[in-house]
């Protein structure tokens, strides 16, 4: 069921969920309603969401595709961490009965990625469909790269190599033991270069996102400067320490504009914080604990915070923040594409559930039909129009035999029994006139077609 919800700064509670917005309405939409587990959403920038899912046995992998829900898997065996990328495409960490492998759904099939008696885990997929992850080769923990052929070791060493991280060009950052501590490496598709050399830790021991690399090339982390963990950013050229504080700073995320949002451990709270290329500015401040920030590439910021009593999300939308969610249930792990749209993780009473929440303008509906092109479970209607310019045409309408326009956009024009008129396309007809022989040989096709049809109910009324 989607809710549509407009409110001001005082917002009444409504059970379960609520949006307050200070400039546009959400609409909230429930992917999942059942009784077991789902967790960990990630959404792309067409507003796909993937996730893992209990199905009653073990945990197995789902898509929504912006209309509906396809369940990828199907084994007796946990399929857990999946990542999506803008085409749609899919990585998992699979358990085969043996250990934990790598697999990808490309639309139509799964390829197994990883095959051998080891563990393979964390993979990162670029929108090329190219696929990173760490594997153990027997030795120590190693990182692969898989570029839509062929799998590439990129290191091989007696060192330990975790949680990589890729771009759109195949440059991969990660970090790794150097025998006395962590530090940070990137791969830029030929040579590896070693960005920190120190004698503290780089990379905090309980994140598992770090570092971080965007299409820019720019690189993030968190570093122990001796004292406590800071941020560093390493712009392509040179690295910038962006905090330097008494207290801990971690869990960075980047944008493709290399603003930086973050949680700080403030006395015994947490704030988050967002670094916009040139200043920080500390975007909450009060005493319960913020924590987990996630960035688009606008500059919107969602994060969780705990209210004494459960988690909820809270937005900031590069002016205000709003307070999406206030339940009695915990609401977590949001994530925030390019669009604003909102995904998170949130226990209904019983098990969690996957959430939507998206702008209520983000229905593209020109004809005002109620179903918008592209589709969006914002319209009245979530599936796509094929023709957004003539309200006598989307999914359901009713369709007029044998005219060549595809009134119900089911792929083409209903026509009974021999008559074999093909479709023309849905934008049919345009404001360019038919004349002379074009016009002849339709009304030929469309007579044709029609004494098909009339001869056949002749024929049944004979027998």
């Amino acid at each position: 069921m989607r809710r549509r919800l407009l409110v001001a700064l005082l917002c009444p509670s409504i059970f379960f969920l609520f949006l307050c917005a200070t400039q546009a309405a959400y609409v909230s939409i429930p992917l999942t309603n059942n009784s077991y587990d789902d967790r960990e959403p990630q959404i792309n920038d067409n507003g796909w969401v993937v996730w893992m899912g209990n199905d009653g046995s073990d945990m197995e992998i789902y898509l929504y595709d912006g209309v509906s829900t396809t369940q990828i898997t199907d084994n007796a065996y946990d399929d857990v961490g999946p990542q999506i990328n803008n085409n749609g495409e899919v990585v998992w960490e699979g358990d085969d009965g043996t250990d934990y492998e790598i697999f990808l759904y490309d639309g139509s099939g799964i390829t197994q990625l990883s095959d051998n008696a080891l563990t393979d885990m964390v993979p990162q997929i670029n929108d090329n469909g190219w696929v990173v992850w760490m594997g153990n080769d027997g030795s120590d923990m190693e990182i692969y790269l898989y570029d839509g052929v062929s799998t590439t070791q990129i290191t091989n060493n007696t060192s330990q190599e975790f949680y990589p991280h890729m771009n759109n060009s195949g440059h991969v950052a990660w970090r790794a033991w150097d025998g006395t501590d962590w530090e940070i490496f990137l791969w830029d598709g030929e040579n590896t270069t070693q960005l920190t050399n120190n004698a503290y830790d780089d990379g905090y021991d309980f994140s598992f996102s770090t570092p971080l690399i965007n299409d820019n090339g720019q690189v993030v982390w968190e570093g122990d400067d001796g004292s406590d963990w800071e941020l560093f950013l390493y712009d392509g050229a040179s690295t910038t320490q962006l905090t330097s504080n008494a207290e801990d700073d971690f869990f960075p995320q980047m944008n493709g504009n290399g603003r930086v949002v973050w949680t700080g451990l403030r006395g015994y709270d947490t704030e988050v914080f967002l670094y916009d290329g040139v200043n920080t500015t500390q975007l909450t401040n009060n005493a319960l604990p913020d924590m987990v920030p996630e960035i688009n590439d606008n500059g919107w910021v969602v994060w969780e915070l705990d209210d004494g009593s459960d988690t909820e999300i809270l937005l900031y939308d590069g002016v205000n923040t709003t307070q999406l969610t206030n339940n009695e249930y915990d609401d977590k792990l949001p994530q925030i594409n390019k669009n604003g749209w909102i995904v998170w993780e949130a226990n209904d009473g019983s098990d969690d559930e996957i959430f939507l929440a998206l702008p209520e303008d983000s229905c593209n509906d020109e004809d005002g039909d109620g179903f918008g092109d592209p589709a969006s479970p914002a319209c009245d209607h979530p599936d796509r129009d094929c023709n957004d310019s003539d309200p006598g045409i989307h999914p359901g309408a009713p369709e007029i035999e044998c005219n060549g326009i595809d009134e119900d956009c089911t792929g083409g024009d209903d026509c009974p029994g021999a008559c074999t008129a093909p479709a023309a396309a849905s934008t049919y007809p345009s404001s360019r006139p038919v004349g002379g022989r074009a016009l002849e040989n339709r009304l030929t096709l469309v007579l044709l077609c029609v004494g098909t049809v009339v001869g056949l109910r002749r024929l049944r009324r004979s027998k």
